[in-house]
């Protein structure tokens, strides 16, 4: 068997463990999460209350067998809140940092649109390098640090939207919304039948996630696709509808993402069907619409679905 089916077989038992549980109708979303992390990204997950962000997050954690921790964003929450800080001790008259919720594997943003952007930029330094700097001194966060964040949708009171560089380090922002009838049938018999809690799952062995990181970076990647992804970026920046189109950083994510997308389909290199199916969720939340384009109704996916359909693949 070759590494590329040894690990879409991996990844298809991830996929299946998360499946069987209370995440019904969620394939796509536990897919794109998986990606997310094998692909050194972070995911931010938008929605009404009440369709399954916190738990997808929870049983997330638990089957890659990382420690999560969750700090509730509210308008009055604090940078060191998240961060931690240094804590003077009377006692032996010195200093003693103190660790905060981001000095984990998985961190868990719920509702990050309810503080303000200052307390939301904290996690810039974090997403980006994967350290935070406190005091003039540099600390290092889990080499597998992974945001989840979520948020409500900008209609609703109380929300603060992020800040451009801040959505620019999330890899996907993914939508999600009320279930379909079946899905709601199907939950609330679960309900009914067992407890709502998060049930135990087979968590991801350590060595299969080297396993797994090695032959993402095996993926072949070809001048094609290459070219391809660069003519969507500059699509994005030429369109009149856009102010501000995608930055080189959401090209190197598409990519990234690609390879991992490739390798649970089963296939050791990127296809352009590969790119086609993650772009909208890579592109639409790092392009800026123009006024006019905002009056007329236009959304940023309407525009990466155009896109996507006018731009030619290169032969």
């Amino acid at each position: 068997m070759t590494q590329s089916h040894e690990a879409s077989e991996t990844f298809g038992a991830i996929l299946k463990e998360l499946e069987n549980s209370h995440l019904v109708g969620q394939r796509i979303l536990l897919k794109l999460m998986t990606v997310a992390w094998f692909a050194r990204g972070h995911v931010l997950l938008e929605g009404p209350p009440g369709v399954g962000k916190t738990a997808a997050a929870r049983l997330f954690a638990a089957a890659l067998g990382r420690k999560l921790r969750r700090v509730q964003f509210t308008s009055d929450l604090l940078p060191s809140d998240i961060i931690g800080g240094n804590i003077y001790s009377q006692a032996s008259n010195s200093y003693t940092f103190m660790e905060g919720p981001i000095f984990t594997d998985v961190l868990l943003a719920d509702e990050i649109n309810r503080c303000p952007p200052r307390t939301q930029s904290a996690l810039l330094e974090a997403m980006e390098e994967r350290q935070v700097s406190v005091d003039g001194d540099t600390r290092v966060l889990s080499k597998d640090f992974f945001v989840i964040a979520t948020q409500n949708s900008l209609d609703f009171e109380g929300t603060f939207p992020l800040p451009e560089a801040q959505m620019d380090r999330f890899l996907f922002k993914i939508p999600l919304g009320h279930y379909q009838l079946d899905d709601d049938i199907r939950i609330i018999s679960l309900g009914l039948k067992q407890s709502m809690a998060i049930p135990d799952i087979k968590a991801l062995p350590p060595q299969s996630k080297i396993d797994l990181d090695q032959a993402v970076e095996a993926v072949e990647v070809s001048q094609s696709i290459l070219h391809y992804s660069a003519s969507l970026l500059k699509a994005t920046r030429d369109h009149p509808a856009i102010a501000m189109g995608a930055s080189i950083r959401a090209g190197l994510a598409l990519v990234r993402a690609a390879r991992v997308w490739a390798l649970i389909e089963g296939r050791s290199f990127v296809i352009v069907d590969d790119i086609k199916a993650l772009a909208p969720f890579v592109l639409s939340h790092r392009i800026r619409l123009s006024t006019e384009a905002i009056i007329n109704g236009t959304t940023t996916e309407d525009l990466v679905q155009s896109l996507l359909l006018k731009e030619e693949f290169p032969k």
